[in-house]
């Protein structure tokens, strides 16, 4: 007795729905892989907004008396708090003649503010003898490289003579 089904219509509606359940297979793989991506975009964006507001805080309002001729060294330091980024340090304008920045240093995890969990602090260097007296407004200005965001501050400083 012969079979009413041609068996060769058989193999291509087998075919038929193997090829449908690899393209279900693979529409539904595609789905979680860009539900996976998409969560992932959304971290690293959320991740990139905070990072954006993290901000320089100049820490030094206020400069130690100078004396013209000698020696001269003080710090001026900045910080970010609750981020680990490099701080850039320079001085825009106002530096008596005799006085520049040296070293410029960022310290990640500085326990500076204990009620930041992760932070950094930049610590500059001003040094060198002052050649005349008188009242002095230096501007400072601290970065962090690579992003829109600074701090500028006019601290005073006197050389007396």
């Amino acid at each position: 007795m012969r079979s009413l089904v041609d068996p060769t219509a058989q193999k291509k509606s087998l075919l038929i729905k193997l090829g449908w359940i690899v393209v279900l297979t693979l529409f539904v793989f595609s789905a979680v892989a860009a539900g996976v991506l998409f969560i992932a975009y959304k971290r690293e964006l959320k991740k990139a907004e905070e990072i954006s507001m993290a901000r320089p805080i100049i820490n030094t309002f206020e400069f130690p008396e100078a004396q013209a001729g000698k020696e001269y060294k003080t710090l001026i330091m900045a910080t970010v708090y609750n981020f680990n980024v490099k701080i850039e340090g320079k001085i825009v304008s106002g530096l008596p003649e005799g006085l520049k920045l040296t070293a410029c240093q960022t310290d990640f995890n500085s326990p500076v503010a204990k009620f930041a969990a992760v932070n950094s602090l930049a610590t500059c260097t001003l040094e060198g003898i002052p050649q005349k007296s008188g009242k002095y407004l230096v501007e400072i200005f601290f970065s962090i490289p690579n992003r829109l965001v600074s701090a500028k501050e006019i601290v005073p400083l006197v050389v007396n003579p």
